[in-house]
Formats: structure tokens, sequence, C-alpha cells
């Protein structure tokens, strides 16, 4: 069974629990995605989605539309994810993160395929 890592981890992530509007001691603010959808959009123009939770959970979409669920934290100014179904990652994957949330930013996929990320309105 293959790993089903998403790309939607660059999305980024991350969030500490009970502190989700900040990151250690950057003013990052990830209130919004909250309410949204964290998309990371491939080159072939293919997408992962990411849904974060306050209690430090997610929820993803990879690629090929497969279902993927972790927790997430934030450390410095990266957020990091760690994929629990449908199976354990033994590691977390990092991307950093722009200082707010309204505009698109580049990253790179935990495979290291470049991608696009942005936060849309609605958990979709």
């Amino acid at each position: 069974m293959r790993l089903i890592f998403i790309g939607a981890f660059a999305t980024l992530a991350a969030m500490m629990s009970g502190r989700a509007a900040r990151a250690t001691d950057h003013a990052l603010d990830i209130s919004p995605a909250f309410k949204g959808t964290i998309v990371s959009t491939f080159p072939d123009g293919r997408q992962t989605r990411l849904w974060l939770e306050r209690n430090g959970s997610y929820r993803a979409t990879s690629r090929s539309g497969d279902m993927t669920s972790g927790h997430w934290k934030i450390k410095d100014t990266r957020m990091c994810l760690r994929q629990e179904q449908p199976l354990a990652a033994p590691w977390d994957y990092c991307t950093g993160l722009p200082p707010r949330l309204d505009a698109s930013w580049q990253g790179k996929s935990a495979f290291g395929l470049p991608i696009t990320i942005k936060l849309v309105k609605g958990r979709g």
C-alpha cells in the first residue's frame, strides 16, 4: 500500500492547539484557516485540499482524491503535519508560512515538487 502523503502538507499547516492563532514569536495569524480550505496546486494542475481544526488535527485529500488525516503544529514560522491515516508517516512534513494567509505563496510538496498554496473561503 502506498503512503498517501499529500502536498497539501506543503499546504501548510500547523498550529498548536489552544494557541492556534499565533506561532511562537512571530505574528503569524492562521485563524482564517479554521474557516477555509488550504489548496495546493501542482504543476500538472492537480490539487490537494487541507482542513485544519483548532484541536491540532487535520483532514486532507491527496492529488488522487484519497482522504488522509493526522495532526499539525507550528514550529517557528513553519507548519508541520504528521499523517496518521490511512498509514502513519514516520516523519513530519514542514513548510514555511507567510505572515498572513491572504495571498497565495510558493512551496514544495512532501516529495519536493513545486506547488502554489492558497487559503480559499469555505470548507468545501
